[in-house]
């Protein structure tokens, strides 16, 4: 036990040689040493401060961080908070990339597609064609290639110029009582006397004076026009010209006006086409074009009330004007293949049909000194003696 105890003596000699500062009494039991030691001086006029002043004392109150502070900081919750952070940081940089790294590809790419030809495999038959390629699109083909394209229209007939329904061959008429030309139906749509032959009784039967576009209710010289009783249409787009009874409906039934209908409360309708014409083209060449079913044998040439030349089916339902650029065709359709009840409304159609304004006018009808008595049995029967 003697080394052990002698190296102990060395050791506590060490330590005793370690400046050891005590602290004064003072600063015991909650008293300020520095208020005790300058009232022991005004007392006794001597100096008993201490070397340890209150500025030191106070320097000693500093403390070192603690190892509190020291492990708040590297605790686990920041650390997995710092963690998230820097993280999420990462993460929307990274987006951020991905997303405008395409737009500055697409921003640094200036040169043609042409550039990616190379990647394509292709056979080696078809290397050798880029020459002819470049052949093809160095000589100018476009402008034969639409002179062509504009001469089909002069040998293919349009949809509208192609279809037409025609009536069938009809020439018996519905009841006319009194065989005035006019049948009773027409004869209720234009306010006359279905039992008198000549209802304004100037000499002239009714159907006389509407086929030769008078008025049938007064007395000559009257015309139709200023009758009340028909209506005079006006084509906008092809400027053609016609009568038509007042209780009938007019309607386009397309948007340019090419195809018009002029309907009745029965049913029955007139039908105006327009139908384009080549230039320099007869209406001969138009009609073994354009019209199926029909006979070119079986029109008539006419002239009616404004000099206007047309031909004209011998049943009367069906007629044709032309002008140097334009056929048009008047058409009667009825519901059936029975009695016609407005054959004498489309007579007076055909008789007002102008394809333009015309400054020819209907002369003024001429009275007679008395109406002749002629019974029913003798009435005329024919359009043939209407029109002498």
């Amino acid at each position: 036990m003697w080394p052990f105890k002698k190296k102990q003596k060395k050791k506590l000699a060490k330590e005793s040689l370690v400046d050891i500062t005590a602290i004064p009494d003072v600063f015991y039991g909650g008293q300020d040493p520095d208020i005790y030691y300058r009232h022991r001086q005004a007392s006794t006029g001597e100096s008993v401060l201490p070397e340890t002043s209150s500025m030191q004392v106070k320097a000693s109150k500093k403390r070192p961080i603690s190892k509190s502070k020291i492990s708040f900081f590297f605790s686990k919750k920041n650390i997995i908070i710092a963690g998230g952070s820097i993280f999420f940081l990462l993460a929307t940089a990274g987006i951020s990339w991905y997303y405008l790294r395409d737009l500055f590809v697409v921003q640094d790419v200036t040169e043609p597609s042409t550039v990616e030809q190379p990647k394509v495999d292709r056979p080696s038959e078809e290397v050798k064609t880029p020459e002819v390629i470049e052949v093809a699109t160095s000589t100018p083909t476009t402008t034969p290639f639409f002179e062509e394209l504009e001469l089909v229209p002069t040998t293919t007939p349009s949809l509208s110029d192609s279809f037409f329904d025609f009536p069938a061959l009809l020439y018996n008429n519905t009841v006319d009582l009194d065989a005035d030309q006019l049948t009773d139906i027409e004869e209720e749509l234009l306010g006359t006397d279905s039992g008198t032959w000549d209802t304004d009784g100037d000499g002239y039967y009714d159907g006389q004076e509407v086929v030769n576009l008078y008025n049938p209710q007064g007395e000559a010289p009257v015309k139709l026009i200023d009758s009340g009783l028909v209506s005079e249409y006006i084509n906008s787009t092809f400027g053609y010209r016609l009568y038509y009874p007042l209780g009938w409906e007019s309607g386009s039934v397309d948007a340019q006006a090419k195809q018009i209908l002029f309907s009745s409360f029965s049913g029955e309708y007139v039908e105006v086409r327009v139908s384009e014409k080549e230039p320099g083209m007869e209406f001969t060449q138009w009609f073994s074009r354009y019209v199926e079913g029909q006979q070119l044998t079986n029109l008539v040439p006419f002239t009616n009330r404004f000099k206007e030349s047309g031909m004209k089916r011998r049943d009367g339902l069906v007629a044709y004007f032309e002008t140097d650029k334009y056929v048009y065709i008047l058409l009667y359709h009825s519901e059936g293949r029975g009695p016609v009840p407005y054959r004498h409304v489309l007579e007076m159609m055909i008789q007002s049909f102008r394809p333009q304004k015309t400054l020819v006018e209907i002369p003024d009808q001429v009275p007679l000194p008395s109406p002749p008595d002629i019974p029913i049995e003798e009435a005329v029967t024919s359009t043939d003696d209407i029109e002498t």
